[in-house]
């Protein structure tokens, strides 16, 4: 045995960086997948007791099993009561045996995901956000740039249907209608029917559509959507191509347009033919795609542009021709029904517009007051017309919808396709524009006969306007979520908002419910598509053009942490004024009792009615807008100062609507790979099962949308990944049941090895005896054979020790068969270790 010094020159360090995956599903048909053991080596014997913990007001927190150890103690006392009479205590013994065997197995413990989502009261989740949100973004805002409290605005509107069996989950007749009024400065042909949505000569419609649902919901059939439609003038409508999968699922989807006459007819049963069905026309079978953003242009340039042959332009490229030698599509003035007053988009309107059905009705002076849309009829009775149908809701997401009064040239087509509008939108070019971008200002919406309003609970609602992506209210107040879609569908070319047909919902009466508010919310069809009818636009192949916004009253909602106005982020902070906090806050010795009192509505009893002092709130904002000369004149400052239940006791007055996932480090090692991590929710939770949505990261901590088989919009924030912590935030509320009933996430961690490697040399005159009783013993029998140095003295080398500075040995290097080395032999030894 021999003694090698090894120096720092004998000494190779590296690490190596490795990846592996990890998947990890919330709930599956087998439960829980992919979590992870704390314990490395299982066992069912070691077994551990079910702690719980005791507070006690005099004397810090314990913790006890109280089942086991009382129990236990029981036991022990019988066994010590027998024992000293000189009893059996084998029953104490079983009964102690039993008592361990029920406790559960030590090793079997897992570790999960978290997901949460902010508090109604002041627990270590509210401080868990507050951590996120104050901590980790501030100190990774420099290398995440979307590291703050607000997300991008980019998005789409997702139009939608489901059914259970033949029954619809969700309402068929929700359409968003803009009052088609008259504009004088408009050119108009005299004897026609008129409005600032009429297209009097040349027109072109442009949209971005992505058929995202292959049927109307369980049905299994796709039906004709409308897209835009007014009646007697034009309908633009998505329909069935005939290219299906594998499956027998649709997979191609085409284009049909209906102007003048054509445009009142069925666009599900409209043949083409001759009068009254010749204006309807085809784009060419599966020019569209399912699940495929694309660009779309319908135009036509009147009998003074290629001879009156219009096109359907899709990606650039020509899709199907028409002809219409003609120098309008605008039909007469009717003499029998009434001025198409609407512009419809996402649905098909079918109805007389004639005598109490007129479509000037479903702008009359109540739901006027009601929506805060423009009043087109003087009837202070009729809340909408008698008679009419809308039976074709459109199944796909789009945005920037807009309608020109011109032909859109090839040129203009190859230039602007990748943009969106911007400034010019304003021009008497463009009729109509609905990016749709989130926008500060709504008009003034009423309570008028118990209905209409700006909901504050399930239960009641208060005359006032909407400022906010959500319904701050109904988050600070009740815990409720309710989108404000108003500030998402402006008509920027007219600076018309539309009535929400259907997409609205109506309060309750007060009630001694146990549900909570969304269980109340969700309960109406017509809320849950609400909320679900903007979604985050994934289409990647399209920059947003936010000139537009620059034009509109400014108070921070575009701002981010830096103060500074960006027009494509939505503050998510200071959602709620200090003027909302009473009695400096709700502190821990007020009783809820007198909070109820004092407020009304809680996040646990939303059915309450208003106390004085959220009375006395309502009755100085509807005195405030009473007095006011215009609706134009009302200020944000109107509105301030409701007391929030959620805010009395929290006082965080940043948004709640988000959700957060927090993933141990014994998931990933030392940090997340970027770049790696994929989450999704196939069943976004209050659609049903219709609408699915998957997040991913961009390698610099920022969540986008990535469910389209086109191009990813990577610059579309909608939350944070921190790779370093495991911490990932969903903060657009649009988004805010991700992950509710379900979520899967997969990702490559990152953990390094480090390795050292050591080269021994064994040279010439070292390692040449042994001292080994076997080798001794039988040396002779041991000597190497077939070679002509087997009379050279010799020793085996069957593995070597590592010992510190004080001879201790560290480490132990073991071969996998002796080796033979004689006096003359120089040997070098590599030996690796993995730490």
């Amino acid at each position: 045995m021999s003694v090698i010094r090894v120096t720092k020159d004998d000494v190779e360090s590296f690490t190596l960086v490795t990846t592996p995956s990890r998947f990890y599903s919330s709930g599956s048909s087998s439960g829980v997948t992919g979590s992870i053991k704390v314990y490395p080596r299982l066992s069912s014997l070691e077994k551990t007791k079910e702690r719980v913990q005791v507070f006690d007001e005099t004397s810090p927190p314990s913790v006890i099993d109280a089942g086991f150890d009382s129990t236990h103690k029981v036991i022990n006392d019988l066994s010590r009561t027998n024992r000293s009479l000189g009893n059996s205590i084998s029953s104490e013994a079983s009964s102690y045996l039993e008592l361990v065997s029920s406790s559960s197995v030590k090793q079997n413990e897992v570790l999960e995901v978290g997901r949460f989502t902010p508090t109604s009261n002041f627990t270590k989740y509210s401080v868990m956000k507050r951590n996120v949100k104050d901590v980790l973004m501030r100190h990774y805002k420099v290398e995440y740039g979307t590291a703050d409290w607000s997300y991008t605005n980019y998005n789409s509107l997702n139009f939608f249907t489901d059914y259970d069996g033949l029954t619809p989950v969700f309402p068929t007749e929700s359409v968003l209608a803009y009052p088609n009024a008259s504009d004088d400065s408009l050119p108009e042909h005299e004897g026609y029917v008129s409005g600032s949505y009429c297209l009097s000569g040349a027109f072109s419609f442009e949209f971005y559509i992505n058929p995202r649902y292959r049927d109307n919901g369980k049905t299994g059939v796709f039906n004709a959507g409308t897209i835009f439609h007014m009646s007697s003038s034009y309908a633009v409508s998505l329909v069935s191509g005939s290219l299906k999968n594998h499956n027998g699922e649709l997979e191609g989807f085409r284009l049909q347009l209906q102007l003048s006459h054509s445009a009142d007819y069925s666009p599900s049963t409209v043949p083409q033919g001759a009068y009254p069905y010749d204006l309807v026309f085809l784009s060419d079978d599966n020019s569209l795609r399912y699940n495929k953003w694309h660009h779309v242009v319908v135009r036509w340039g009147t009998n003074l542009v290629n001879n009156g042959t219009g096109s359907f332009v899709v990606d650039g490229m020509n899709r199907g021709n028409f002809l219409i030698p003609s120098g309008t599509i605008m039909p007469k003035a009717f003499t029998s029904s009434g001025n198409p007053d609407a512009l419809f988009v996402g649905n098909f309107y079918e109805g007389t517009n004639s005598g109490n059905s007129l479509q000037s009705l479903f702008f009359s002076e109540k739901p006027s007051k009601r929506f805060g849309v423009l009043q087109l009829s003087s009837d202070s009775v009729k809340d909408d017309p008698e008679t009419y149908l809308f039976r074709h809701p459109l199944n796909a997401e789009v945005h920037d919808l807009s309608i020109r009064r011109s032909f859109y040239s090839d040129s203009q087509i190859a230039t602007n396709a990748s943009k969106g509008l911007g400034s010019e939108c304003l021009s008497k070019n463009i009729a109509f524009f609905v990016p749709p971008f989130f926008v500060e200002e709504t008009p003034i919406r009423r309570v008028v006969d118990g209905k209409g309003g700006v909901p504050q609970t399930p239960f009641f609602s208060i005359d006032g306007s909407s400022d906010d992506p959500f319904n701050v209210a109904m988050s600070f107040g009740v815990n409720g979520h309710y989108i404000n879609l108003e500030n998402f569908t402006k008509d920027f070319s007219t600076g018309r908002f539309p009535r929400l047909i259907s997409l609205s919902g109506s309060v309750l009466s007060h009630n001694d419910s146990e549900l909570d508010a969304n269980q109340l919310l969700y309960q109406d069809g017509q809320i849950a598509k609400r909320n679900l009818s903007i979604l985050p636009c994934d289409d990647g192949m399209f920059d947003p053009n936010y000139e537009i916004l620059s034009s509109e009253r400014y108070t921070g909602k575009y701002s981010d942490t830096r103060r500074t106005k960006d027009y494509s982020l939505i503050n998510l902070n200071e959602l709620v004024s200090t003027a909302s906090i009473s009695n400096n806050g709700a502190s821990q010795e007020i009783s809820d009792d007198f909070m109820e009192d004092l407020y009304g509505p809680t996040p646990e009893y939303p059915g309450i009615i208003p106390g004085p002092s959220y009375k006395s709130y309502i009755s100085g904002l509807s005195s405030s807008i009473s007095s006011l000369g215009s609706d134009a004149d009302f200020l944000r400052s109107d509105q301030l100062g409701a007391p929030l239940a959620i805010y009395q006791r929290t006082l965080d007055p940043s948004s709640n609507q988000v959700t957060i996932f927090n993933i141990s480090n014994i998931y990933y090692g030392r940090r997340i790979l970027p770049g790696s991590f994929v989450m999704s929710d196939s069943s976004l939770s209050g659609s049903n099962g219709r609408v699915s949505i998957t997040l991913k990261d961009d390698y610099l901590g920022n969540i986008y949308r990535a469910d389209s088989e086109t191009e990813h919009s990577t610059q579309n924030s909608v939350g944070n990944i921190f790779y370093d912590e495991g911490i990932v935030v969903v903060k657009s509320p649009h988004l805010f049941f991700f992950g509710k009933n379900g979520y899967e996430i997969s990702f490559r961690g990152v953990q390094n090895i480090y390795s050292q490697k050591y080269e021994i040399l064994a040279g010439p005159g070292l390692l040449n005896s042994s001292s080994n009783p076997t080798y001794l013993r039988n040396y002779e029998n041991l000597k190497p054979s077939g070679d002509p140095k087997d009379n050279e003295p010799f020793v085996y080398i069957s593995g070597m020790n590592f010992h510190d500075e004080n001879m201790n040995v560290v480490a132990k290097a073991r071969l996998a068969q002796p080796i033979i080395k004689r006096e003359g032999d120089k040997i070098l030894f590599k030996v690796a270790f993995d730490y």
